[in-house]
């Protein structure tokens, strides 16, 4: 039983993979549809937590206080991240303009050869300057950011421009560049679970420690800017939101896994 008490060590480098992801084939556990569109899919990751993958819905992680991140993206305080966060929602032309300049600098200030191009991108600009609003939560490891009322593309330099403004970590940019997919863990990392273990003599039972509360994965804290959601990610959020037991009674002892 040693074995198995010790399965999950206090700082499991094999959790992880390239840059502290793992970018291996994760299996399906469900699709997240809205009608009859895929939006979403839920996968289990290398150490068997429900990932949340939607190319459509902004999420943002951000980690505070940790040295590890140097490109920049590094807050240690909720506040200051939260400003960030308030800054992006209501003065929206500190970080739009970066997307288009992204651009010219890939095309060394020439135009791309259909003008539709640049339509497209100030079209996109339009849209996203007003109304913005985002759910904010609180996580193990810092703060979670979700967008309800704009859709977006992952991958494209405009979402990872506001990414990198609301400093989100670069692993994370990265990866939701590579895969061109938002990802939100959805359960508790095993080893963060406080329980012991208890031998009886045909089985061993996992509990939760006495007085330690219910892991979750996520709390939600407040909304910044607008509060509505819109019906193409219902659903998505519906599933973050059930799953992580953000929304959990206040009066439940809870601890962040």
């Amino acid at each position: 039983m040693k074995e198995q008490a010790n399965r999950f060590p206090d700082s499991p480098r094999w959790a992880y993979g390239l840059d502290g992801y793992n970018y291996s084939r994760e299996p399906l556990i469900r699709e997240i549809k809205t009608g009859s569109e895929v939006v979403g899919i839920v996968t289990r990751n290398a150490y068997d937590c429900e990932i949340l993958n939607t190319p459509l819905m902004l999420i943002a992680d951000v980690d505070l206080g940790d040295p590890r991140l140097n490109d920049g993206c590094f807050v240690q305080t909720e506040r200051e991240a939260l400003l960030a966060l308030r800054d992006a929602v209501s003065n929206p032309m500190q970080w739009l303009p970066k997307y288009q300049q992204s651009y010219e600098v890939a095309y060394q200030g020439k135009s791309p050869l259909e003008p539709s191009f640049w339509d497209s991108s100030n079209r996109w600009i339009d849209q996203h300057r007003l109304g913005l609003g985002f759910r904010v939560y609180r996580t193990a490891g810092g703060l979670r950011y979700i967008c309800t009322t704009h859709l977006w593309e992952a991958g494209r330099n405009s979402e990872n421009d506001f990414l990198r403004y609301v400093y989100s970590d670069y692993r994370y940019r990265r990866l939701c560049k590579a895969q061109q997919t938002f990802r939100a863990r959805l359960t508790p990392k095993p080893w963060r679970i406080r329980q012991e273990c208890i031998e009886h003599p045909d089985r061993v039972e996992w509990r939760n420690k006495p007085g330690e509360g219910i892991a979750r994965t996520a709390e939600y804290v407040k909304t910044v800017g607008s509060n509505v959601v819109l019906p193409e990610l219902s659903g998505l959020l519906g599933t973050h939101d059930s799953t992580t037991l953000a929304l959990i009674d206040h009066d439940v002892k809870t601890y962040l896994a």
